[in-house]
């Protein structure tokens, strides 16, 4: 008892007499009956990345969404479910991105176009990449906004607890 009344007179002479209702929670806290606090790391997650794509590559929210989702969804296609569940437990929120999935119309089967989706029938990854194609056009972007986007992906990605995360994003994305 008599260590429990130093610390707090001790406590109580240090604290800021401006302050009671801090020292007091102060003096609780230091003999065990304050209350519990936790303080979560800020880790990478969804939002995050999307505001640092909207920022950096000037698109707007939607375009952000739809094109990180087209990424992440290409991501998913050259990844095992077991890496891909990692990617996710490690940046939350990113497969809920998914909703956001561009709708791609059919193409014409003439021109550039009709060449590419006749090759994309015949061999899956370029089927894949055909499909991300598709799907940033129909946001309205041109094809080469791909790379920006997968370098905003792993530069957010690139912070002490994020690197689990921009290993497998970088290891899936290894085809574009």
């Amino acid at each position: 008892m008599k260590k429990i009344l130093l610390i707090i007179a001790v406590l109580g002479f240090a604290s800021n007499a401006a302050a009671e209702e801090s020292w007091w929670n102060t003096v609780l806290s230091a003999v065990g009956l304050g209350e519990e606090t936790t303080v979560q790391a800020e880790g990478p997650n969804l939002d995050g990345m999307l505001n640092s794509v909207t920022s950096n590559l000037g698109v707007t929210s939607e375009q952000a969404q739809g094109g990180m989702a087209a990424l992440i969804n290409y991501a998913k296609q050259n990844v095992s479910e077991e890496q891909f569940a990692m990617l996710a437990e490690k940046v939350p929120g990113l497969d809920s991105v998914m909703q956001y999935l561009p709708i791609v119309k059919e193409a014409s089967s003439s021109g550039l176009g009709g060449l590419m989706e006749k090759a994309a029938s015949y061999n899956e990854s370029l089927g894949q990449l055909n499909q991300l194609n598709k799907q940033f056009e129909s946001l309205g972007l041109d094809t080469g906004m791909i790379k920006g986007y997968a370098e905003q992906a792993t530069q957010y990605l690139d912070t002490p607890e994020g690197q689990d995360a921009k290993k497998l994003l970088t290891d899936s994305l290894f085809k574009i």
